[in-house]
């Protein structure tokens, strides 16, 4: 498989787990009761309160309308029209920040309600969290607000669906540091609109916001703004406008809406977007006890190694791994799935996972026939067998790796080859293409994903045979 031939038709699945990375906001509703009262000419300021200990309730939902594109064979282009409804409904309580800026953002929720539904061209799907990651731990960013789960690792399309633009963690930096009067307008930190819209990587962007009006029950502010950069690796251009409502009384933005316009080109592990989204949550002071500060002082809410990893399931081929948040998911076929990694924007390398059939007799291949099986699978490329060795896994699973060095179109490529059984006889085969320029920042990664691996009986047709891939190694 090519390094970097792009021309493989994205996953349905992850049209969508890509686009709520980038496109997905909120937008709140609320009604202020009684008469509104215009406020004396005083200038108007908030200053965000992260020590808020309070617990409150999000009611969001988002509807999305445009066109995906994804690239076809010959450099051509598909287009499939993009309809996408979400729903989301949870209760948070601010933590203490990591750092400044949007580090400074982080809150702990605990989600009723995570589901969307997702129209791409004639294909229906859906997406929602498991009962087991209910429980999130929200980290501001600078390409938006991310989210781990303390309980079990993500999957790659949870987190997808839970990374949301127009963040109500974001929704307070809106607001004025300083003195404003009605009808002023000022420009809130240059990591606002990033944060805001989930942009990896800015070129260009401006954001200006504005107090509209300044009554007894609270302040109305407008804001517009336009960001150019990359995210995953893909140039977008993304234009925003919105409104929010702050209450004075409360301390809270109660009310957000936002549309967001983008436009991004095929990437290498995303496909391009034409597309609109509206959103619209509601926050209140929730009288829920769940995070009281007795429970939270027993939740496990700092990030580390262990909850910063995706779980990614093929149940169909009865296998599960676990990889950090640098590889997406590309491209997925009946008897193939392709995952790259990604470093600020650049592709490092590709990992092609196939499922195999158990071996007739029950026995794995020696390692010698799986080196032999390398060097026929490479063909002219093959130069030399680098390194070669047999050792278990955590999951106590036997594991061959062979690494081997070659040219592909006149690009020096080195590849990873695993062959991974179980007592049983279920196998696995992994192959990792990565280019020596690369291999530092590839680093250990490769045997880290093998460690993690877990095989269980294949259910219904047998996958393909043993044997190294033939596809093109480049």
């Amino acid at each position: 498989m090519s390094l970097t031939d792009r021309n493989e038709t994205t996953c349905p699945s992850q049209s969508w787990g890509d686009f709520v990375r980038l496109g997905l906001m909120l937008c709140l509703t609320c009604t202020v009761v009684g008469e509104p009262r215009l406020l004396k000419a005083e200038p108007f300021a908030v200053v965000e309160e992260g020590t808020d200990s309070r617990t409150v309730r999000v009611d969001a939902q988002m509807n999305v309308k445009g066109s995906i594109l994804t690239p076809k064979t010959g450099g051509a282009k598909e287009t499939r029209k993009l309809d996408v409804a979400a729903r989301f409904v949870f209760d948070e309580r601010r933590l203490p920040g990591t750092g400044r800026g949007p580090k400074a953002l982080r809150s702990v929720r605990w989600f009723e309600t995570a589901r969307s539904e997702i129209q791409s061209g004639e294909q229906l799907s859906f997406g929602t969290l498991r009962p087991a990651v209910q429980l999130i731990v929200a980290q501001g960013e600078p390409y938006g607000v991310d989210a781990f789960s303390p309980a079990a690792p993500l999957g790659p399309q949870e987190r997808m669906l839970l990374a949301l633009p127009g963040d109500p963690l974001v929704a307070q930096a809106l607001l004025p540091e300083r003195g404003v009067e009605v009808r002023e307008t000022w420009k809130p930190s240059e990591w606002v609109i990033q944060t805001l819209a989930n942009v990896e990587a800015t070129q260009k962007s401006s954001l200006a916001c504005t107090l509209e009006s300044l009554v007894e029950g609270g302040a109305t502010v407008t804001f517009s703004g336009e960001i150019e950069g990359l995210t995953q690796g893909a140039t977008a251009k993304v234009g925003v406008t919105g409104r929010l409502k702050y209450v004075v009384a409360s301390k809270l933005v109660r009310e957000f809406t936002m549309t967001q316009k983008e436009t991004r080109d095929i990437g290498p592990v995303s496909p391009g977007l034409d597309v609109e989204a509206t959103v619209a949550w509601t926050k209140a002071v929730s009288t829920s006890t769940r995070f009281t500060d007795e429970r939270l002082a027993t939740l496990p809410v700092e990030a580390n190694e262990a909850n910063q990893l995706l779980q990614l399931e093929l149940s169909q081929w009865g296998l599960k791994l676990y990889h950090d948040r640098n590889w997406s998911l590309f491209h997925q076929t009946p008897r193939m799935a392709i995952l790259r990694m990604l470093d600020q924007g650049s592709l490092v390398a590709q990992l092609n996972i196939e499922r195999l059939s158990k071996p007739a007799d029950g026995k794995p291949i020696p390692l010698a026939q799986f080196e032999a099986e390398v060097k026929r699978a490479l063909d002219k490329n093959f130069k030399e067998i680098r390194q070669s060795s047999e050792f278990k896994t955590t999951a106590g699973l036997t594991a061959y790796r062979v690494a081997a060095g070659g040219e592909a179109q006149g690009v020096a490529m080195e590849w990873h080859y695993y062959l991974v059984f179980s007592p049983e006889g279920e196998q696995v085969a992994l192959v990792f293409v990565v280019e020596p320029v690369h291999l530092e920042t590839l680093g250990s990664t490769d045997l880290k994903i093998v460690e993690t691996l877990e095989l269980s009986p294949v259910k219904g047709p047998q996958p393909a045979a043993a044997g190294a891939s033939k596809s093109n190694p480049r």
